[in-house]
């Protein structure tokens, strides 16, 4: 079965405009330790460095894998890259200019982690896909169009109706990826994303991917498994 069979969405992606046309994201000899007893250290030799001169540009239209065994540290890249946290030494730039905080990107990036917090708290059994999704576009600025054509781009449009809390680990992901599409941001932020995904829907994933890629957006991507970036960037974190 072809990716292009996986997933064949119901409306014409021809219609959207590229993202942007300019902008580049870079990380320059980006370094993060820990002191002895697993906390943060601020000071500038650190007792031991989990992420060591890590460098990498990527502009619109590009990707980065970052890949490596468990427990090497491309979760605390990717959390460094999203503003979580701050390097011990190094820098991220957007458009040319540092960033430190999270607020500094979340115009322009959507963050997608192992799991989605707002499909974890309390109100999980309450809320439906759908009322979840329009709760989430309060702050990202879409709309009932964007959810639907995101619900239908990831085939769960079926589940709209349905609490978060009825749906598998799987279902959930997918969810999130829709959150994501709806959003429109310039980059994506992805750590593992193929985690239970069976292989149509990790096929699917990779797709979407593509098609970001095709309207002009960056893509980074964290991951231990196989997925197929065409043309990334390859960076091997031990």
């Amino acid at each position: 079965m072809s990716v292009a069979n996986v997933l064949r969405p119901t409306f014409n992606l021809a219609l959207r405009p590229r993202l942007f046309a300019t902008g580049t994201f870079a990380a320059y000899r980006v370094s993060f330790g820990f002191n002895q007893t697993g906390g943060v250290r601020s000071a500038q030799l650190p007792e031991r460095l989990l992420i060591q001169d890590v460098s990498f540009s990527v502009q619109p239209g590009s990707a980065v894998l970052l890949h490596g065994p468990n427990g090497s540290g491309k979760t605390t890249l990717m959390r460094l890259a999203a503003g979580e946290l701050i390097p011990t030494s190094g820098i991220f730039t957007w458009r040319g200019q540092p960033f430190t905080h999270a607020a500094d990107l979340s115009k322009w990036a959507h963050q997608h982690m192992v799991e989605m917090p707002a499909l974890n708290d309390g109100m999980s059994n309450l809320l439906t896909v759908r009322i979840m999704m329009r709760i989430f576009s309060l702050r990202r600025g879409f709309g009932g169009k964007e959810i639907d054509e995101a619900l239908h781009m990831f085939k769960i449009y079926h589940l709209r109706n349905r609490r978060i809390g009825t749906l598998s680990t799987g279902q959930r992901r997918l969810v999130a990826f829709a959150n994501m599409w709806a959003s429109q941001r310039l980059i994506w932020l992805l750590d593992e994303p193929n985690i239970a995904l069976d292989l149509r829907s990790q096929a699917g994933i990779e797709e979407a991917i593509r098609m970001h890629r095709d309207r002009g957006g960056i893509v980074i991507v964290a991951s231990h498994a196989n997925i197929v970036l065409e043309d990334a960037v390859s960076i091997r974190i031990r």
